[in-house]
């Protein structure tokens, strides 16, 4: 279960190397930390498909140390995956 928190291993891989389905990573990974995030992803967004910088964001989500800018015109699917992420 190591391997589902080292720095750079994603659920799939750890998943397919245990043989299980990557949903028991998850359970395991919740129960090990009693429900408590243990990490951030890495996130990039290039400002040349969004055209720059969200100039009026619609959904502006604050966390302790970062802010996310949804803006109107982002495709629900994207912002539905942003903040299932951010759970």
């Amino acid at each position: 279960m190591e391997a589902a928190f080292a720095p750079g291993a994603t659920v799939l891989q750890v998943a397919r190397a245990a043989d299980v389905a990557p949903g028991q990573i998850y359970r395991w990974r919740r129960e090990l930390t009693g429900g408590v995030a243990v990490g951030f992803a890495r996130v990039e967004v290039g400002g040349d498909e969004l055209g720059g910088a969200v100039a009026d964001p619609v959904l502006v989500v604050e966390l302790e140390s970062a802010v996310v800018r949804i803006a109107a015109a982002a495709p629900p699917a994207l912002a539905g995956a942003v903040l299932q992420a951010l759970r």
